[in-house]
């Protein structure tokens, strides 16, 4: 079997009801996530926006955006700085599909040795069941809808898709 990589889980300060109300469904499926504090974009200062925003982001991007974006990249320099060869990313509202655990393991193992992202959020990755509506309709109007063809597709260089 593939060893899962660290879970991390996007939570910022101010919502800790958002962390406690994420935390059950992991130690349901007996999956250790480790919280990772978000960017709070809300909170920051329009100088420190205008630094490390590019002018169409800073006119485009709400600051929640901005803080999201932020939150990621700092990921990915946590896993650069601690020499991780992998992480799970999610944020603090996921609602994880049953069987998660086996499903990743199966998908960890098909990805080629060259793989830089793997999109579990995207298309059609979301736990249908308790999904609401409106996002049911975001995941079929971006592929969801229709099954991938074969298994974990690439969707460009380094970047994928898992089937559903």
């Amino acid at each position: 079997s593939v060893e899962i990589p660290e879970i991390l889980v996007v939570n910022l300060d101010r919502s800790p009801q958002r962390w406690t109300s994420c935390t059950p469904q992991f130690e349901e499926a007996g999956i250790q996530v480790t919280r990772f504090s978000a960017t709070d974009g809300k909170a920051m200062q329009a100088v420190e926006v205008r630094e490390c925003c590019t002018a169409s982001a800073n006119w485009l991007c709400t600051r929640g955006m901005i803080g999201c974006f932020l939150s990621h990249r700092r990921i990915w320099q946590h896993v650069v700085q601690e020499h991780l060869p992998s992480a799970v990313v999610f944020e603090d509202d996921v609602r994880i599909c049953p069987d998660f655990s086996e499903k990743l393991q199966g998908l960890l193992a098909e990805l080629p040795s060259d793989w830089d992202a793997c999109l579990l959020g995207a298309f059609a990755c979301m736990n249908a069941d308790v999904e609401p509506w409106y996002m049911k309709f975001y995941s079929f109007m971006t592929g969801g809808g229709r099954p991938s063809p074969g298994r974990t597709r690439r969707v460009s260089p380094g970047v994928f898709v898992p089937h559903r």
